[in-house]
C-alpha cells in the first residue's frame, strides 16, 4: 500500500485505488521474475552495477525535475499535476532497479549468510511489522523522497556504490558467495 501511495502521487496520478494496486502487483512481479532469472545468468556483480547507476541517473533526473518544473520548463508554463507526473514516472523506474539490483541481489547475499532459522525470523518480522510500520509513516510523510533536498547526495551514494561494487565485489556467475551454514 505504501508503494502505491508514493509512486502514484498520493492517488492523484491513477483515481482508482485498485488499478494503482494491480500495477504495483505486475511491476513487482515482474521485476522479481527477471532479477531471480538474472542472477545467475549474468551475476551479482553486473546487476548491482546497473542498479546503482541506474538509481543515480534517476536521482539526477529528480533534481533536474525539481529545478526545470518549478517554473517554466523551456518557455512553456509547468502546472503540479505536471511535476508530479514526472516525480511519480521517476519513482516506478527507481522502484524497479531498486529491485532488480540492490533488493534482490542484497537478499540472496543475506540469505545465503546466516542460518535457516534466522532468516525465516528475519523474513516473518520484515512480513508482519513492515506493512505496520509503512501504515504509520503513510499520511506523515507520504513523499518526503521526492520533496527532499537531498536527491544528489542520493545520487553520490549511489555512484559510490556502483564503483565499491566494480572495484571490490567478486564475480559470482551462478554460484554462492558464501558457505551455507544451515542449522
Amino acid at each position: 500500500d505504501i508503494y502505491t501511495i508514493i509512486v502514484f502521487g498520493m492517488r492523484e496520478w491513477i483515481p482508482n485505488q485498485n488499478l494503482m494496486h494491480l500495477i504495483i502487483i505486475v511491476i513487482h512481479i515482474v521485476t522479481c521474475s527477471a532479477a531471480l532469472l538474472l542472477v545467475d545468468r549474468i551475476g551479482r556483480r553486473p546487476l548491482l552495477i546497473i542498479s546503482s547507476i541506474a538509481m543515480a541517473v534517476l536521482f539526477c533526473a529528480g533534481m533536474i525535475c525539481f529545478f526545470m518544473l518549478d517554473g517554466n520548463f523551456f518557455g512553456h508554463p509547468t502546472t503540479p499535476e505536471q511535476k508530479r507526473d514526472m516525480l511519480s514516472a521517476l519513482a516506478i523506474f527507481y522502484y524497479i532497479f531498486y529491485i532488480f539490483g540492490i533488493g534482490s541481489v542484497s537478499s540472496v547475499s543475506a540469505l545465503e549468510i546466516l542460518p535457516d532459522r534466522i532468516s525465516y525470523g528475519i523474513s516473518m518480522i520484515a512480513y508482519w511489522i513492515a506493512p505496520w510500520i509503512a501504515r504509520g509513516i503513510r499520511y506523515s510523510s507520504p513523499l518526503l523522497i521526492f520533496y527532499s533536498r537531498l536527491w544528489w547526495q542520493n545520487a553520490v551514494v549511489c555512484v559510490f556504490l556502483a564503483v565499491f561494487v566494480t572495484a571490490l565485489v567478486p564475480e559470482t556467475k551462478g554460484r554462492s558467495i558464501y558457505p551455507r551454514n544451515r542449522e
